[in-house]
């Protein structure tokens, strides 16, 4: 007989806690994004440092109520664990995004809307892929060890990430982009889509944020794809 090579701790979860449980997320992402278009001057180190502070304090106390509700040490570990985790590859990418600005020269006036939506989509994209990886390992137990091997492929990359170059100009999705879409040669602010008129015509044109957008959402998903084996396994 066979055993279960992964298996997390049986627990009833009541579908209302699932219920506040969104909706708290859904405030505290919809606050974020409240005080960053409403801020009018560039961010300090110093504010900065304090959101850090306050969204590292609220993942904290998450698990401290994990363990009020479950009383279960286990799930206490696992949850710290995966956050240690899920924290540490952020900050990969933090690394991408700055290289991305700085390839495509995005203005300061125009960077936090490329990084809020790049947020939002990082969150829906590693929740997905983290869920679709549980269940696969449900179904399949073998599925551990080839995450287990996608892990090590992913901390090997991370010993010769000195090595490698972040290029966005080489992204196939951005050169496809370039080939088909009308672009503008400037930006227009934080605008996507501008309408350039001429004495004959009025033509509608991508600005390069459009660009950017698509290189961070093609890295947000390499990087939630990275998320599936590293908080699995």
């Amino acid at each position: 007989m066979s055993e279960t090579i992964f298996q997390l701790p049986a627990i009833e979860v009541p579908y209302y806690f699932w219920i506040i449980y969104h909706l708290v997320i859904a405030a505290f992402i919809f606050i974020d994004l409240y005080a960053g278009f409403r801020r009018k001057h560039e961010l300090t180190l110093k504010e900065a440092s304090k959101w850090v502070l306050l969204w590292i304090s609220i993942g904290v106390a998450f698990g401290l109520v994990i363990y009020f509700l479950t009383n279960n040490h286990e799930l206490l570990g696992l949850y710290y664990a995966a956050y240690v985790v899920e924290y540490s590859m952020s900050m990969d990418n933090l690394f991408v995004f700055a290289v991305i600005f700085s390839y495509f020269a995005v203005p300061m006036i125009a960077q936090p809307v490329i990084l809020y939506v790049g947020i939002i989509t990082a969150i829906i994209l590693r929740a997905s892929f983290i869920y679709g990886g549980l269940w696969l390992i449900e179904q399949y137990h073998w599925m551990i060890f080839v995450f287990g091997a996608v892990l090590v492929y992913c901390g090997y990359k991370l010993l010769r990430a000195g090595e490698v170059k972040v290029d966005p100009g080489r992204n196939p999705v951005v050169r496809m982009a370039k080939r088909f879409l009308p672009l503008a040669d400037y930006y227009d602010g934080a605008r996507f889509i501008i309408r350039e008129k001429s004495s004959t015509t009025t033509r509608t044109l991508f600005t390069p944020l459009i660009l950017t957008l698509l290189a961070i959402e093609t890295t947000d998903v390499i990087f939630a794809f990275d998320s599936v084996p590293a908080v699995i396994a």
